[in-house]
């Protein structure tokens, strides 16, 4: 099936403009899944607004630990995160795409990234979580956003405790939007008994 045959009939000429707003040809879109269509167009805003992904700090330090001869394993699969992006079905995959294109026709894409940019840099695990549940607050996300990050928060802690075995102290990098709140996971593992603290580097 086509991408359009999924959405309201309102919803195509918007999703078409910022489709060529953000420069990805609406044909091509056609022939992908809502999720995939709402990543792409977040990413594109993103890079619009000067945010790469070739920025991104698991790159680093990636690069980093390869330039050392440091082994690398990974906390999931590319296709658990797969899983998570569809979890919920067509409607949540919808009202994810209905959330993106409202926020690149209210120009309100590079604010947004940017506030989250700010939070990262205060180290403000709260006000990330707070920003990223913001923008989906649709009932018909509930499913998704469960999946996408406390579900897998709580997998991710299973395999981080896993790998805490005696006499063995990995680097355990993990995106920063999976921090805050009530089921993220610094709550998860001081439910565990594990003593968090937080270190900030002053050097300028």
């Amino acid at each position: 099936r086509r991408l359009d045959d999924l959405l309201p009939a309102g919803l195509r000429p918007r999703l078409a403009a910022v489709l060529g707003q953000v420069g990805v040809p609406a044909e091509a879109a056609q022939h992908l899944q809502p999720w995939m269509v709402s990543t792409l167009l977040t990413l594109r805003a993103a890079q619009i607004a000067g945010y790469g992904t070739e920025q991104g700090v698991d790159l680093w330090l990636a690069r980093k630990a390869r330039s050392r001869g440091l082994p690398l394993w990974a906390l999931e699969t590319v296709g658990r995160q797969i899983e998570a992006l569809g979890a919920g079905g067509e409607a949540a995959q919808v009202a994810s795409l209905v959330e993106v294109v409202e926020l690149i026709e209210r120009n309100e894409a590079e604010p947004y990234f940017r506030s989250m940019l700010d939070a990262w840099r205060r180290g403000d695990a709260e006000e990330l979580d707070r920003l990223m549940r913001e923008e989906a607050t649709s009932e018909a996300m509930a499913p998704m956003l469960a999946e996408l990050l406390d579900r897998r928060n709580r997998e991710m802690v299973d395999t981080i405790v896993a790998a805490l075995q005696p006499g063995k102290r990995p680097f355990i990098a993990v995106g920063a939007g999976h921090f805050g709140g009530a089921k993220g996971l610094l709550a998860m593992f001081a439910d565990k008994g594990f003593r968090i603290r937080q270190v900030e580097d002053k050097a300028e």
